[in-house]
């Protein structure tokens, strides 16, 4: 930096720290202010900083004066920098924990509304097979709103611009109605009818579902069975388990296959 007519050439070095008020600058000396100590290092052809010199204190002291408005400028563009940083931080934290929750409450509303139900069609009094709209539960659900509507029912495409009055019976009965509980209700405290096995116990039934004896003496298995026709189907059939039910399968569909022994017990 050049100073003055003579052009002399010399270097600030500023170290900062607490301190009191100051009272007069020398060359090399440390000068007080306030809020500040700053040691003062001037490196110079000699007789720059003479006694009765050009370069005197006031001139000095207006140096460090700017230096310092330059370091205190600095350290608030520091300091904001680092407040802005933890703003976004802490906003972008506080978004996603509200995006989480609301993804969890979505996938809460979506698996509730799964699952085919069985309800009294208000028309005409029987029994309708129904299903809601998973998807548009939990969408509504993921925006903070709620939504209930029928996906698909038994008595479709005939009856699809009904009123949708069953929907009353959902939110009475709740997961009451879905069509896998009252199977199990109607399984409870049953044997099957070949090995007298209880069949009632729904940890078993993953992947090996308990079927139904018809009265011509055929098993059927739940998945040729329309949810709509349960109250008929309690009505006239009989439990089987689901081991009894492939080998009476396997005896109808290929007889010259099966020998019968008598038991041994």
């Amino acid at each position: 930096m050049k100073v003055g007519k003579r052009s002399k050439r010399f270097e600030l070095h500023v170290a900062v720290r607490s301190a009191a008020t100051p009272l007069y600058l020398s060359c090399g000396e440390t000068a007080t202010f306030p809020a500040y100590t700053v040691v003062l290092i001037l490196e110079m052809s000699s007789g720059l900083c003479a006694p009765g010199s050009w370069l005197g204190n006031e001139y000095l002291v207006s140096i460090l004066g700017a230096d310092l408005l330059m370091f205190s400028n600095e350290w608030k563009e520091t300091h904001m920098g680092t407040v802005m940083t933890m703003l976004i931080i802490s906003l972008g934290i506080f978004a996603a924990g509200v995006a989480i929750f609301m993804a969890v409450r979505g996938s809460r509303a979506f698996l509730r509304a799964r699952g085919k139900r069985l309800v009294t069609c208000p028309e005409n009094h029987c029994a309708a097979a129904v299903e809601l709209d998973a998807k548009g539960a939990g969408l509504h659900a993921f925006r903070g709103g709620d939504y209930l509507c029928l996906q698909d029912c038994s008595r479709w495409p005939e009856k699809q611009d009904c009123a949708q009055e069953c929907l009353s019976q959902v939110e009475t009965l709740g997961k009451g109605c879905l069509v896998r509980n009252v199977v199990a209700g109607w399984y409870k405290g049953k044997a099957c009818v070949y090995c007298h096995k209880p069949v009632d116990d729904v940890t078993e039934w993953a992947g090996h579902m308990p079927a139904l004896l018809m009265p011509d003496s055929k098993t059927v298995s739940w998945a040729d069975v329309p949810a709509e026709k349960l109250p008929e189907i309690f009505a006239t059939h009989q439990p089987v388990c689901w081991s009894c039910h492939i080998a009476e399968t396997f005896r109808r569909e290929h007889p010259e296959l099966v020998t019968d022994r008598p038991a041994r017990w």
